[in-house]
């Protein structure tokens, strides 16, 4: 392995021993801490309101509103004018006007709760946002200095030009790191399915036998090759068309992802 790949695979290795303790699995293309017990505290805790106005409410722009607006006692002075400079000081990537976000936040149910539930909540919430600011930004960080290797690297196009979104590094990268540069290792496509655990596998006993899914394998390369099956579905027709050709047959969500 060159030397550029290895900084490519230690820098993985490094943010999966980070996602193993926040990540939720399926980021489809990248590390994130939606689905762990801090980020599932933050929505339950935050009003619903700032999951109307951001799908990650543990996003950094996400934990950034819920510090300055953590309860909704705090939001209800938010106007149009403040929310578009906030959306501006934290380069709001989204598609809704500020007009249309705030009126989200306005529709938005509303918890009947007393006084000294609502001041409970509100501290939880700035307690949590405290706790995983840090690590949303290590997270950035660390994506970053992945994003920088695999562009870098001679093969790092190749990868890349998988994923329609082009900031969608991570799993680019992990696939790179993965397979690394000996290509003696996967002469076939389906030597390579195999130690993605994309390929079944047929068990024998006597005169049975059954065909099941392959569990002896690169455990972080399946999952690399399944993060980028699932996102495919959603943007390529053919990639479409075979997801729901097998789901069709019965399929569920992991075999027809894998077919």
């Amino acid at each position: 392995m060159t030397s550029s790949s290895s900084t490519i695979a230690t820098v993985i290795r490094t943010v999966t021993r980070y996602s193993s303790v926040w990540r939720r699995s399926s980021e489809r293309q990248g590390p994130g801490i939606g689905h762990t017990e801090s980020g599932r505290r933050v929505r339950v805790v935050a009003d619903a309101g700032a999951g109307r106005i951001f799908a990650d409410v543990d996003s950094p722009i996400g934990l950034a509103f819920l510090a300055r607006y953590p309860s909704p006692t705090d939001a209800r002075s938010l106007g149009e004018k403040r929310l578009e400079g906030f959306l501006a000081r934290h380069a709001y990537s989204g598609r809704r006007t500020p007009a249309e976000l705030l009126g989200r936040l306005r529709n938005a149910p509303e918890t009947a709760v007393g006084g000294l539930e609502q001041d409970a909540r509100r501290n939880t919430v700035i307690g949590l946002v405290a706790a995983l600011a840090p690590i949303v930004e290590q997270i950035s960080r660390l994506t970053s200095q992945i994003a920088s290797a695999t562009r870098s690297h001679p093969d790092g196009a190749i990868f890349l030009a998988l994923f329609l979104d082009p900031k969608s590094v991570v799993t680019a990268a992990g696939l790179r790191a993965e397979i690394g540069d000996n290509r003696a290792r996967s002469p076939t496509n389906d030597s390579l399915a195999a130690d993605a655990g994309q390929a079944p596998v047929t068990i024998q006993s006597g005169k049975r036998s059954s065909v099941a899914s392959r569990w002896v394998c690169d455990k972080r390369l399946r999952k690399h090759v399944g993060v980028l099956a699932d996102s495919t579905r959603h943007w390529h027709p053919w990639a479409r068309d075979v997801y729901q050709r097998a789901r069709d047959r019965g399929c569920d969500q992991l075999e027809a992802v894998q077919t």
